[in-house]
């Protein structure tokens, strides 16, 4: 062959290559892409038209691809690009955070003017929003930092929990940090399991070595206000406790944290091994076994399949059902040809981090709102949510043909997004294997080896607890005194309210990343609501060093106004509902969730209101 024929058979594979790749492409994102290689806001006539539209892009990028590449843009065409992506008008406040988010512009450092050679900060956590803080202290240039971690390596859940099939229920181009949104070696699925996210936090957090101390817990924090620090007392991995001051503390470690068991009774007789999901041994293997599957939630969904097929037996009991959706991504890799189409046109990666953004965030929040005048709220609360509950519903019973028994027991009757959403794992599926059963009445008591409702007993060798966590408490079981020797920790306890998640009252020099309703209700990822809680800490540290203040402080007026605006914003949300949910716990209002644009909350954070606050 000549070099010549060579050379045409190399663009002909080339050619079908670019091709194979545009078919896997979400039209949406088609669509703002051509916007962009095209520098043309009104480039395509008819977004519907897919066929047309992966021709158009394959000649764009066949014919121009130096355009490929992430660059900044007009508004105008950014907006246009935006709104085709999020398959509908979107409006311009988004423009900035957008920016942020596709990598067409970084955040900006904040560095204080000067940094004392004595002022430290304590980081409590070490998982996904203390490995951020960690590197956002240092990227500050603060040097005396500290973060503290019970486990032995930073990355929080995703080192705890190894159980089977553990995997993020977000798009893993959208749980990912917006300065290093994927891997060097790329995301191996659109939802990547727990050795890749594990890999990925632990890259990151090299970045601040030398300041986790690990396999350490925090016990207690008081405030001294003659030093104007905090005494942070700790126990180590030798059992050894010791105190510490440090000017300023950082709560990062969210709700998913401590297990939350049910008691029941003669639980502590059973003979078999048993422990939350949570904390499952790594090598622990249930090949053979007979399962016991307590829950049936977002962590049940990812162990069930993935144990069914070699597992003796596996018997779910379930409490209450959840509503269970699909998601066109779900289980498909990224191919080499995915991964070479990112590295050849990288501003393909940056808008389908945009148009995901825009599917798990803002677009919903309205949607999750309560009609009052809507009928039957036992079963739908709006029209949005109506569809859903019907579509929900036909896909139970699409999965579950010809098995009503499991389709009454499987389906809800409450309305969709009273509880936590969850992506089908294959839970419908595993649920019909011959090996599988599922049992929804109370379970009555445990004993040496079996478990028994009031209508059946069955013996088990293994009981997996996968019934969430405390999610209701904040900082929880860490003792807190604060100013005045106040009692923080009976207050939270009883009353978790803060300012606007980040501070509390009677609290000096203590900020929270995932505080008291904090976290987006609708949608977002972990990963970006943490940048949005470490954004406003910097800026909040930035104000009180350029100031000269020792001492930063919440008012408490600012802290009852603050929660007297929530109580309203928060009234007609759907997950405000009377329906039980981690959201709320044991209180009358959702603890950890906010129900606000993320927008807002983007921009608060580069802006906050420090009239409410006293410095000092």
């Amino acid at each position: 062959m000549s070099q010549v024929d060579r050379s045409i058979a190399a663009s002909d594979e080339n050619d079908v290559n670019l091709r194979t790749a545009l078919r896997h492409v979400d039209r949406r994102v088609l669509a703002s892409l051509i916007t962009y290689l095209a520098r043309d806001a009104h480039a395509v006539e008819d977004p519907w038209d897919r066929a047309t539209l992966e021709h158009q892009a394959f000649v764009l990028i066949r014919d121009h691809p130096e355009r490929g590449s992430v660059e900044d843009v007009p508004d105008d065409l950014l907006l246009a690009m935006m709104s085709r992506g999020a398959g509908q008008p979107v409006s311009a406040d988004y423009l900035a955070l957008a920016r942020e988010q596709m990598g067409i512009e970084g955040t900006a450092e904040l560095k204080p003017e000067n940094i004392p050679a004595d002022f430290s900060v304590a980081v409590i956590g070490g998982g996904l929003s203390g490995i951020l803080a960690a590197v956002t202290l240092k990227k500050m240039g603060f040097e005396r930092f500290t973060v503290f971690d019970k486990n032995p390596n930073p990355g929080g859940v995703w080192e705890t929990n190894t159980y089977p099939g553990a995997r993020v229920d977000t798009p893993s181009m959208l749980y990912s940090y917006s300065f290093l949104p994927q891997p060097e070696e790329g995301w191996p699925d659109y939802f990547s399991a727990l050795p890749a996210v594990r890999a990925y936090l632990r890259t990151i957090s090299c970045e601040a070595e030398g300041h986790f101390l690990t396999d350490t817990e925090v016990t207690q924090l008081a405030w001294q206000e003659d030093s104007r620090c905090w005494d942070v007392r700790y126990v180590t991995s030798e059992e050894n406790t010791k105190t510490q001051k440090f000017n300023v503390v950082i709560g990062a470690f969210a709700m998913f944290h401590h297990p939350s068991i049910p008691a029941i009774t003669g639980q502590d007789d059973f003979e078999g091994d048993a422990f939350h999901s949570s904390q499952w041994p790594e090598t622990y293997d249930v090949a053979g076994k007979r399962v016991a599957l307590i829950g049936s939630g977002a962590s049940a969904n990812q162990i069930l399949p993935a144990i069914a097929d070699t597992a003796a037996s596996v018997t779910v009991f379930q409490r209450t059902p959840h509503w269970i959706t699909t998601h066109r991504l779900r289980g498909r890799v990224l191919d080499a040809g995915d991964q070479q189409f990112m590295q050849t046109v990288p501003a393909y990666r940056s808008l389908l981090r945009w148009q995901q953004f825009w599917e798990w965030g803002d677009y919903l929040l309205e949607d999750l709102k309560i009609d009052p005048n809507w009928p039957d709220q036992d079963k739908s609360v709006n029209e949005f949510n109506e569809s859903m509950r019907v579509r929900l519903n036909q896909y139970i019973q699409e999965k579950l043909d010809g098995r009503p028994d499991l389709i009454s027991k499987v389906t809800p009757d409450y309305p969709p997004f009273s509880k936590r959403m969850i992506i089908d794992n294959g839970w419908y599926e595993a649920l019909k294997k011959d090996n599988v059963s599922l049992i929804s009445d109370r379970i009555a008591r445990i004993d040496a080896t079996s478990i028994a409702t009031d209508e059946t007993s069955i013996d088990v060798d293994v009981i997996i607890y996968a019934t969430g966590f405390v999610a209701d408490q904040v900082l929880w079981p860490i003792q807190i005194n604060g100013s005045n020797s106040v009692d923080i920790r009976q207050r939270m306890n009883e009353t978790p309210e803060g300012y606007r998640g980040y501070s509390l009252a009677d609290c000096p020099n203590m900020f929270l990343m995932w505080g008291p309703n904090s976290v987006p209700g609708h949608g977002g990822a972990g990963t970006m609501t943490a940048e949005i809680h470490m954004r406003y800490i910097a800026e909040s540290l930035k104000k009180m060093l350029d100031s000269g203040w020792t001492r930063i402080e919440v008012k408490d007026s600012a802290v009852r106004a603050w929660n007297e605006a929530l109580d309203v914003d928060i009234e007609p949300m759907i997950w405000n509902s009377g329906v039980s949910n981690w959201f709320k716990g044991s209180r009358k209002r959702a603890v950890s969730l906010r129900p606000h644009r993320i927008v807002d909350m983007w921009n608060e954070s580069r802006h906050p209101n420090f009239e409410d606050y006293i410095g000092s």
